[in-house]
């Protein structure tokens, strides 16, 4: 598919879920006072699909999914796919991979920086402290006097 197809599909795709969010068809999950979690992430060919954890959710998600699938011929590949949830029991997992016939993942992965719940530990953001120290080695090599790199 050429970037500019890839693009005006990814906008479909996003301003679908958007209208789902603001008709109250998916609900916004749990956040702090003052914030707004996004309904929804697009990085790359992943997409991030954040939601309360109810039927109905459920049910509009799958059905939005299978739609777009269904008109754009970009279906979601369930081998490839996986859901995470602060919720790890039994019962509660089987539904969802009922529902949407994908596997159970872990939530810890990255996307240039750690994705985590909670509080950030030292050792979630190690990873990014490590690569920002690396650019300001170079970058203060390389603005050094060629008296002040020896």
């Amino acid at each position: 598919m050429s970037p500019l197809l890839l693009c005006l599909a990814e906008e479909v795709f996003s301003r679908g879920l958007s209208k789902l969010v603001n008709d109250n068809k998916i609900l916004h999950m749990a956040s702090p006072s003052g914030f707004l979690t996004p309904s929804h992430i697009l990085h790359a060919d992943d997409i991030f699909v954040f939601c309360k954890a109810d039927n109905n959710s459920f049910r509009n998600l799958s059905i939005f999914l299978k739609t777009y699938g269904d008109f754009s011929g970009q279906y979601v590949n369930n081998s490839k796919s996986s859901f995470s949830t602060m919720d790890n029991s039994a019962r509660f997992v089987t539904k969802i991979q009922r529902i949407f016939s994908c596997s159970h993942g872990c939530l810890s992965f990255t996307l240039g920086m750690s994705i985590f719940v909670g509080v950030p530990k030292g050792r979630f953001l190690q990873l990014l402290a490590d690569k920002v120290k690396l650019k300001l080695a170079s970058w203060k090599g390389k603005s050094l006097s060629m008296m002040g790199q020896i």
